[in-house]
C-alpha cells in the first residue's frame, strides 16, 4: 500500500531553518519538515529572502503570509528603478536611476522565486502567478543587463598554478584545491564537504572522487593525474588520513581539523590568480574570480574541445542546459564550433 504524503513527511527530519517562521503557526507547521528536503544553501537563501519580504511587509502594514498579488507588485516596484516614458511614448524603467532601495533585476526575480516556493510548500496558492505580478516582473527586468559573468580559471591557469606554487602547506592546499575543483567541476560546498573516504585512486595514476551534490545525491567525478598528484601531496604533507580534505591552517601554521569555508575557496582562488599573473588581463580581473571560476573554466574548455552539451551537463552535475550554455557563450570565436568544423572540412576536402 502506498504511503500517504503525510506519512512520508513524518519521516523527514525537522529543518532548523524553519525556526524563521515560528511566529507564523500555519506556515511553520508545514515548513518545519518539508523544508528539510531542500539543500542547506537553498534553505538559507529562502530564509534570507523571507526576511527581506517580511521586513518590507512590517514597514508597510502588509500581511507577509499568505501574500497577495497586489502587495507583491508594490514590493517589486519599491525595489526597482522608476518608470519613464521613452521617445516613442512607451513605459520603461530608468536604467540610470540609483538608490538605496533599488536592487538588481536578478535579485528581485530570486525573491519572487522564493515566495513562490514557500507558498507551494505550505499548500497555498502561488501569489507570484498573479497576472499583475507577472506583468510587473516583465516590466522591471526588460532591458536591464545581467551581472557580468565571473572570470573563468581554465586548464592553462590550473596547469600554471601547479608549476608556479611552491611546497609550503598553504601552496600545497591551493594546488590540490584548484586542480580537484577543475577536474570535478565541483561547487564550493561540494569541495568543503569532501572527505578522504570519498577519494579513490586507481592503479593507472588517476582517480575519482564522490561528491555530495547540491541536490543531495552522490555523484562520482573524474580526477586527472595532475589533480591526483597535487591531492596526494597535500594529504601526505598535511598528515590527513581521514575526515575532511580541505582544512583550515591554524595560526601556528599547522593543519587544523575544521574545513575551509565556502568563502575561503574564493579567496584561495583569488590568491592563486595573483600568483600566476592573470590580474593583468583586463577581461579577467582578480575581483571577478569566484569559487566557481574553475567550474566555469572547465565548462568552457570542454565546449572548446568539442564535448556535447549533455556530456558537459553530466560532468558538472547540471540538470538543465541553461548554465553550461551560459558559460560557453563567453568562449572566443576562434575556439568555437565553426573553427572545429572548418578544420574537419579542410581535412576531408584534401586541405583546400
Amino acid at each position: 500500500m502506498a504511503e500517504s504524503p503525510a506519512t512520508t513527511e513524518f519521516f523527514l527530519p525537522p529543518s532548523a531553518a524553519a525556526s524563521l517562521w515560528e511566529d507564523h503557526a500555519e506556515l511553520f507547521g508545514r515548513l518545519r519538515r518539508r523544508l528539510a528536503s531542500y539543500a542547506p544553501n537553498t534553505q538559507r537563501a529562502l530564509g534570507a529572502d523571507w526576511r527581506v519580504w517580511r521586513k518590507w511587509c512590517d514597514a508597510n502594514g502588509r500581511a507577509a503570509f499568505p501574500a497577495v498579488g497586489g502587495d507583491i507588485v508594490d514590493f517589486v516596484l519599491a525595489h526597482s528603478p522608476p518608470f519613464v516614458r521613452t521617445g516613442t511614448g512607451e513605459l520603461s524603467v530608468s536604467l540610470e536611476s540609483t538608490g538605496a532601495s533599488i536592487r538588481r533585476a536578478s535579485t528581485v526575480v530570486r525573491w519572487l522565486a522564493s515566495l513562490s516556493i514557500l507558498h507551494r510548500i505550505a499548500d497555498r496558492p502561488d501569489p507570484t502567478r498573479d497576472v499583475d505580478v507577472r506583468a510587473v516582473r516583465r516590466m522591471v527586468t526588460r532591458g536591464r543587463s545581467t551581472p557580468e559573468q565571473k572570470a573563468p580559471l581554465r586548464w592553462s591557469d590550473v596547469s600554471r598554478a601547479l608549476s608556479v606554487l611552491g611546497g609550503e602547506l598553504r601552496d600545497l592546499r591551493a594546488k590540490a584545491l584548484i586542480a580537484v575543483a577543475y577536474c570535478t567541476l565541483a561547487r564550493r560546498a561540494e569541495l568543503t564537504a569532501l572527505r578522504v573516504q570519498d577519494i579513490s585512486f586507481s592503479s593507472e595514476g588517476d582517480g575519482t572522487v564522490t561528491l555530495r551534490t547540491k541536490g543531495g545525491e552522490y555523484k562520482e567525478r573524474y580526477l586527472g593525474p595532475e589533480a591526483r598528484d597535487a591531492l596526494e601531496k597535500w594529504l601526505r604533507e598535511g598528515g590527513i588520513e581521514r575526515g575532511l580534505v580541505f582544512r583550515r591552517l591554524e595560526s601556528n601554521g599547522c593543519v587544523g581539523m575544521r574545513a575551509i569555508t565556502a568563502a575561503e575557496v574564493a579567496r584561495i582562488f583569488k590568491r592563486v590568480a595573483v600568483r600566476i599573473g592573470i590580474g593583468g588581463d583586463p577581461l579577467r580581473a582578480v575581483a571577478r574570480i569566484s569559487a566557481h571560476s574553475t567550474r566555469i573554466g572547465a565548462a568552457q574548455d570542454l565546449t572548446a574541445a568539442g564535448a556535447a552539451l549533455p556530456e558537459i551537463m553530466i560532468a558538472g552535475g547540471w540538470k538543465s542546459p541553461q548554465m553550461p550554455a551560459h558559460y560557453a557563450r563567453k568562449i572566443e570565436p576562434r575556439q568555437g564550433a565553426m573553427r572545429r568544423w572548418l578544420e574537419v572540412a579542410r581535412k576531408r576536402d584534401g586541405g583546400r
